[in-house]
C-alpha cells in the first residue's frame, strides 16, 4: 500500500475492499499515516480460530490444498486455482480488533445479513469495538453482492458519501 501511495504521489489516501480486501484495507489503513479513512465490505475482523467457522479444515489440511472457484468481474465466468493449506495457517495471527479500537480515523463497516462467508455478528463486533468516528451499514444481501446492481449502487453511494464527508 505504501508503495502505491508513493507511486501515485497522493498525500491523502482512502482504502476500501471487499472480504479479504476489506480486512487488508482496515489492517493497513489504520496504521498508515497517508491513509485518511478506511472501509471494509463484508470482511471478517479476525482470522483466529473463533472467527473461522471452518477451522481446522481436516480435509483441506490432509490434502495440502483445495480447489477454489471465484467469479470474474462483470459475470464473465470464473477462475479456479489451488489454495494451499498454509494460507489458512498464515492468517491465524491477524486481527483488526486492537487496530480499530485505537485508530482515530473514520471507519466504515458494511455487514451483509445473509452472508454465509462472514458471520454478520463478527462485523458488528468489530464495529462495536472500533473507536469513533465509525459507521455501520447493514444490507439485505449475501457475500457475493456484486451480482446485484441495486446493492452495488447502495454500497457505491455509501462509500462516496463516507469518503467525502467531513469528520
Amino acid at each position: 500500500v505504501e508503495e502505491l501511495i508513493q507511486y501515485f504521489g497522493k498525500s491523502e489516501t482512502v482504502l476500501a475492499g471487499h472480504s479479504m480486501g476489506g480486512f487488508v484495507a482496515m489492517y493497513v489503513g489504520c496504521d498508515n499515516h497517508s491513509v485518511s479513512r478506511v472501509a471494509s465490505i463484508f470482511s471478517r475482523p479476525a482470522f483466529t480460530p473463533d472467527y473461522l467457522r471452518e477451522y481446522p479444515d481436516v480435509v483441506w489440511q490432509s490434502t495440502g490444498s483445495k480447489r477454489v472457484r471465484r467469479p470474474l468481474p462483470k459475470g464473465t465466468g470464473y477462475t479456479e486455482f489451488l489454495l494451499p493449506y498454509s494460507f489458512m495457517e498464515d492468517q491465524l495471527p491477524y486481527s483488526l480488533f486492537e487496530k480499530v479500537a485505537q485508530s482515530m480515523k473514520p471507519k466504515l463497516f458494511f455487514c451483509a445479513e445473509d452472508d454465509s462467508v462472514v458471520d454478520p455478528d463478527f462485523v458488528r463486533r468489530a464495529y462495536e469495538i472500533a473507536h469513533e468516528p465509525k459507521q455501520l451499514i447493514t444490507l439485505e444481501t449475501d457475500h457475493e453482492y456484486r451480482k446485484n446492481p441495486e446493492i452495488i449502487r447502495s454500497i457505491s453511494e455509501a462509500l462516496c458519501t463516507f469518503f467525502l464527508r467531513e469528520f
